[in-house]
């Protein structure tokens, strides 16, 4: 069987009530959530309501007086709360306190989407990042709004994913990674956002080891990196098939030049690498291909960037995941070479996948450097332009 479904493009066609955007024929609000206090960095994400001004230009944007947009420099670390982290059920998101006024949402007609795995501590985060930020892998432009979709994120600040959340005896289960960069300076994922000024979202998936394994304990799982607030934090818990897999969704609010305002969601995806012994030849690609399937039925069907490693090793005839995955994100942009290596032999696991819609556009390419971890960064770029007509989607089988 199959089901079809109407999506609209990025842009929102009118600007007679810029609050509010169409997806799927349903109006629903554009306001992103209220900064958050200092005091409180890491909450779950709540609704925002955006302050219209008339810009010099005659164009129409959303200031924030923001404790929730990112400041030049580090921001001091303020104390943690660990009745916050310790809900292993619900994204955790920083918020950067702000030293003035900012625009919450960017005012661009594009944005720079990354993804990549960083090896639980080995990839060189803030590198990468001042790499994005200077313009290095986006043609020498230095972009003005950007997100990092990141996977094999550790954090050590807060308390461990709750066992209701795990199998019984999987926190002794899960073993410990531990990997460092180039630079030897190992730093886990809240600390990242805190030193670049940068808003995250963190979905813990599974502890990293036994609380004897570690000083603090750590946990891992996927985060978002993104240079404005997100709206709509959300996880998608995926079918098990050997460690708890999460996926993260946020949505990222803009207004083009013209003064329109646009947003796309954002999905952060690990897929599992090997199923559970008692199905091992499902590693082979019908385990990924469960996840995937069940992935589809749960995104909502608006413009939609999905980027993560979904560690389609195995021989493509054996790995149904991409097509799957390809039927709900037709703008898919090539990317050539591979992301991973081992013992000589190159793969593509990680990818960045796109329905878009309208006249906006993706392109995407594979970064020459590892920066310490083992995978490559792939590293996009999304074009927003103003939509023509709905596009219809088809999932089979979902």
């Amino acid at each position: 069987t199959s089901r079809r479904h109407t999506r609209s493009g990025i842009m929102s066609r009118g600007l007679g009530d810029v609050y509010k955007r169409q997806r799927l024929g349903r109006s629903l609000s554009a306001s992103p959530p209220p900064p958050d206090s200092p005091d409180a960095p890491l909450v779950p994400a709540a609704p925002r309501r955006p302050r219209p001004i008339r810009l010099a230009a005659g164009l129409t944007a959303a200031l924030i007086v923001a404790q929730g947009c990112a400041s030049p420099g580090p921001p001091a670390p303020p104390p943690l709360g660990a009745d916050v982290l310790s809900r292993a059920a619900e994204p955790l998101v920083y918020r950067p306190p702000a030293g003035d006024r900012s625009l919450a949402f960017p005012l661009t007609d594009s944005l720079v989407v990354a993804t990549w795995n960083v090896h639980v501590g080995g990839g060189d985060l803030p590198a990468f990042v001042a790499d994005l930020r200077s313009g290095r892998w986006t043609g020498g432009a230095s972009p003005s709004a950007f997100v990092v979709l990141l996977q094999e994120v550790h954090r050590s600040e807060g308390a461990r994913p709750t066992e209701a959340a795990l199998r019984p005896g999987e926190v002794e289960a899960v073993p410990p990674l531990h990997y460092a960069p180039p630079s030897g300076n190992r730093q886990d994922i809240v600390t990242v956002a805190r030193e670049l000024g940068l808003h995250l979202a963190y979905a813990p998936a599974v502890p990293n080891g036994r609380p004897s394994d570690a000083d603090p304990f750590e946990d891992r799982g996927v985060a978002i990196l993104s240079s404005h607030a997100l709206d709509r934090v959300r996880v998608i818990e995926l079918p098990r098939e050997r460690q708890r897999r999460v996926v993260l969704v946020g949505t990222f609010q803009g207004y083009g030049f013209d003064g329109t305002p646009w947003s796309l969601d954002l999905a952060s995806v690990h897929l599992e690498n090997r199923s559970d012994w008692g199905r091992f030849f499902d590693s082979f690609g019908a385990g990924r291909a469960r996840q995937a399937r069940f992935l589809a039925s749960r995104l909502d069907l608006g413009p939609t960037i999905l980027g993560g490693d979904l560690n389609t090793w195995a021989p493509s005839f054996m790995e149904p995941t991409l097509d799957i995955l390809g039927r709900l994100f037709p703008d898919t942009p090539q990317a050539e070479g591979a992301t991973y290596h081992v013992g000589g032999l190159g793969r593509r696991l990680d990818h960045l996948m796109a329905r878009l819609g309208g006249d906006a556009s993706a392109r995407a390419q594979v970064v020459e450097q590892y920066y310490g971890s083992d995978h490559r960064p792939v590293v996009g770029v999304v074009e927003v332009a103003s939509p023509r007509a709905p596009i219809q989607v088809t999932i089979e089988g979902a």
